[in-house]
């Protein structure tokens, strides 16, 4: 297939939610909630639909996590390195951001059963033919919809969450800290400019370890790289001696509580699922982390207070 074709392919097919993409590999293209093409990418290994779902739409708002980055807008705002990141509210917003990507953008996909490197040659060939509205989002990291949240799709979605009274004055927190930081640093916009970075070509290599999170964030504008300095681990070192890390659990995430929650707060359907970037912000605010000692293999909630983070 040659690049001209599969861009019409992607521009003539009728667009489908997220969640009924075929279990396939190939080429596909992502939406804003008004349905036009903004990103074109490719899949060589995991199904058209378990790719955007993992990465475009419950990934991060940061790098290349498209939809997520697109969306990271009024209340469904949220910036882990803002000053006055509060993880309740932030991680309330994100909920309601993945399930209104869920239900309002769509996506195109073309299956082809191509090697990789096929497909990124297709890709590239893509690129090179696209209309840059199509590509937009292939640009940047940063964020390139301006559009203003949509807040009546928004409502209904609250509604139908069936959301409690504390979670929408969460959202509506956030929305507050979405509108003091937007224009600054801690909420990037691309508003032009077309450079297009493909998933596969100049990406950083991803660590081994969630202990190895020393990054780089790139300028959109420059090939320069600002090293920011992350924990590689979290320690506590007992009275006896022993030493306590961060336990990891089967899904690959980490568990910390609410010490609001009191006893409660050790019972497991009240224990927060969070990533090992998420770890240090959660203990700014006072929550425990769960964690596990290297020679007994207990697992016990530790107070911030005992915790040191290794660098």
């Amino acid at each position: 297939m040659t690049a001209e074709e599969c861009l019409q392919a992607l521009k003539n097919q009728k667009l489908r939610k997220i969640d009924d993409l075929p279990d396939a590999v190939g080429v596909y293209a992502l939406t804003d909630h008004l349905g036009d093409i903004h990103y074109i990418g490719i899949t060589a290994a995991d199904s058209f639909r378990d790719r955007i779902y993992s990465r475009h739409v419950n990934g991060s708002e940061e790098r290349s996590h498209k939809l997520a980055c697109n969306y990271n807008i009024g209340r469904m705002w949220r910036n882990r390195k803002s000053a006055d990141h509060v993880p309740h509210d932030a991680q309330i917003a994100k909920d309601l951001r993945r399930e209104f990507i869920r239900r309002h953008c769509l996506a195109a996909c073309v299956p082809l059963d191509y090697t990789k490197q096929a497909l990124e040659a297709l890709e590239k060939e893509i690129f090179a033919v696209a209309p840059p509205d199509m590509i937009s989002w292939n640009a940047t990291r940063m964020r390139v919809n301006c559009l203003p949240e949509p807040r009546d799709l928004v409502d209904a979605l609250i509604e139908e969450l069936a959301l409690s009274l504390d979670e929408r004055a969460a959202l509506d927190r956030q929305a507050k800290r979405f509108e003091k930081h937007a224009g600054s640093d801690d909420a990037p916009i691309r508003k032009s400019g077309i450079s297009v970075e493909s998933e596969y070509f100049g990406k950083a290599q991803p660590s081994a370890q969630p202990e190895e999170v020393n990054q780089e964030r790139k300028s959109d504008s420059k090939d320069v790289a600002f090293p920011v300095q992350r924990p590689r681990g979290f320690e506590r070192v007992a009275a006896d001696g022993e030493r306590y890390v961060a336990h990891r659990f089967k899904d690959g995430l980490y568990r910390m509580a609410d010490p609001t929650l009191g006893q409660k707060k050790h019972h497991a359907e009240n224990q927060l699922a969070v990533t090992f970037e998420e770890i240090s912000g959660y203990l700014r605010s006072g929550y425990l982390l769960r964690m596990r000692g290297e020679l007994s293999k207990q697992v016990n909630l530790i107070s911030p207070s005992e915790i040191e983070a290794i660098y």
